[in-house]
């Protein structure tokens, strides 16, 4: 999909959408925090994700909503208003670990769905997992004893 104005601000109200279960009114709320209260269309747009397959919503891509909400008429030609659909905020879904691929998928592979999950399989505290994990210029501006592995 390439990169205009409506099309970044469609991908994120999808992402939006996508971020919890498929439910008209959760739909309908979460649309409101990303486009802000006084967006219209928010009900024409919570109608086409009831649309998709409910089995499919968990592992529905944001950018396949997207052009499935673009494709709604009345949506599109918003764009071409004099006050076009803006974002306010985004939601994104909540990490998840992905089934492990093709050749990996037979073996007992440990299911980390939270960096919690991970910090706790390594028997460390999340602060420590962060640190480790943290932006190495960042700790370069720590105090020295903060700088180095302990």
């Amino acid at each position: 999909m390439p990169r205009s104005y409506p099309n970044l601000i469609t991908t994120g109200l999808a992402c939006a959408m996508l971020a919890g279960p498929q439910q008209l009114a959760g739909l309908t709320a979460r649309l409101h925090h990303a486009a802000g209260r006084e967006a219209t269309r928010i009900d024409t747009l919570s109608q086409v994700g009831m649309q998709v397959a409910a089995s499919a919503w968990p592992a529905f891509a944001p950018e396949a909503l997207a052009q499935l909400l673009l494709a709604e008429p009345s949506f599109s030609s918003a764009f071409a208003s004099s006050s076009p659909p803006t974002l306010r905020g985004y939601i994104l879904r909540a990490g998840k670990q992905r089934p492990a691929p093709l050749g990996l998928h037979e073996l007992a592979l440990p299911r980390w769905d939270t960096v919690g999950d991970l910090a706790h399989w390594l028997g460390i505290d999340i602060n420590v997992l962060d640190w480790l994990g943290g932006n190495a210029a960042a700790r370069r501006k720590a105090a020295l004893a903060n700088q180095h592995y302990r």
